[in-house]
């Protein structure tokens, strides 16, 4: 039986070989292997690192960009759109909630190119991305130059990320990957937070919800609420000693009295489990209460014309997906002219940073258009 100086002795000591162990590895610039070390293995059992005071210990938080926080669109010759999840304006600024910032560090690390992921960040994080620790590309992912513009499988080595981040002692112990597929994950999957991927037919039921809710008529479905779950699971990983053990021992699902094996294609996801999925939701909900962050699925565009009277042609999915992005820049809006297009058979409202303007049908019909400055 060892003493509990003793035993205090060998937890420090392990930590420091962890520490160690992390930055030799980082090293290197391939991975040679694609399972976890059983020096990670072994971590994923410890209590964790102990703590100097009772405050819950920093966090971090590495996020993936394309399927777990957006939808990217086709390739054309152009621009590609980008379309964020639902709930990413609310979840952004829980991120960069003061009380959240105090024990909660966020990166993004993305598998696509560095112009690509810039493009992806200003739409997620459009005024916050100055306040991510970094933000990392396909760069980071040590392809080799043949496989840098191909499609290949890569993998996400979170002792990287500790090694660049070790002046805050980051570690498996505190270090949660949100990312859609399983692969990338491979090296530490019990620090992975997998998240369903934002696909097309998800987008045409928000878009079919947004569809509804402009009409004033009562959805069948609801909006996809994965960030609203990720919020809820954040709040409780923060009162966690090791991040990996939790995860290992089952607290996405819940059930944190055995050994949860390997993910495979067999494993239930925690959001395949409707009870599990409105847990984690109502959780989050509780969490953003407190802040007094509102939820709002989308963040509406900066200027939108909306005629007042029904008409017989509907919106286009691609006119309501403008819904979904962001604001633009303080100095572009400052600077930007509005167009106001006005409809002589009705009413028009414009709907931007100023009042709503609108026009009695028996007004003068004199003017076409009007530029509001």
């Amino acid at each position: 039986m060892f003493s509990r100086h003793s035993t205090r002795r060998l937890q420090k000591a392990f930590n420091r070989i962890s520490f160690r162990y992390t930055c030799r590895r980082c090293l290197s610039d391939v991975v040679a292997s694609t399972e976890p070390s059983e020096f990670y293995l072994r971590g994923t059992l410890q209590p964790g690192p102990l703590r100097k005071s009772q405050n819950t210990d920093s966090k971090l938080l590495v996020l993936d960009l394309n399927g777990a926080l957006l939808l990217r669109g086709p390739l054309t010759k152009g621009p590609r759109a980008i379309w964020p999840r639902p709930y990413m304006h609310t979840f952004s600024t829980y991120l960069f909630h003061n009380e959240t910032q105090s024990w909660l560090d966020t990166m993004v690390w993305s598998s696509a190119q560095p112009k690509n992921v810039f493009d992806m960040v200003k739409t997620c994080f459009p005024t916050s991305h100055p306040s991510l620790l970094r933000v990392w590309a396909r760069d980071r992912m040590s392809l080799p130059p043949e496989q840098y513009r191909q499609k290949v499988s890569t993998v996400k080595n979170l002792e990287k990320v500790w090694f660049e981040l070790r002046s805050l002692r980051h570690s498996l112990y505190s270090t949660l990957l949100m990312d859609d597929s399983a692969d990338k994950a491979k090296l530490q999957p019990y620090n992975h937070l997998i998240v369903p991927e934002y696909q097309e037919t998800i987008r045409n039921v928000d878009l079919e919800v947004l569809r509804c809710e402009s009409r004033g008529v009562r959805a069948i479905e609801d909006y996809d609420d994965t960030l609203l779950c990720v919020i809820g699971i954040l709040e409780t990983v923060k009162q966690q000693q090791n991040v990996a053990k939790w995860i290992r021992k089952g607290g996405l699902v819940l059930e944190e009295t055995q050994d949860t094996p390997f993910r495979d294609s067999n494993t239930q996801n925690w959001w395949q489990i409707p009870e599990i999925k409105k847990h984690w939701r109502q959780q989050g909900v509780l969490a953003l209460d407190k802040l007094q962050i509102k939820l709002q699925p989308f963040r509406p565009t900066w200027a939108t014309v909306v005629r007042a009277t029904p008409s017989l042609a509907q919106p286009t999915p691609e006119y309501l997906a403008g819904v979904c992005l962001p604001k633009p820049p303080d100095d572009h809006a400052a600077t930007a002219r509005k167009l106001l297009v006005v409809d002589l058979g009705g009413t028009l409202v414009l709907r931007g940073p100023d009042k709503p303007i609108e026009r009695p049908p028996n007004s003068k019909k004199k003017v076409t258009k009007h530029r509001v400055s």
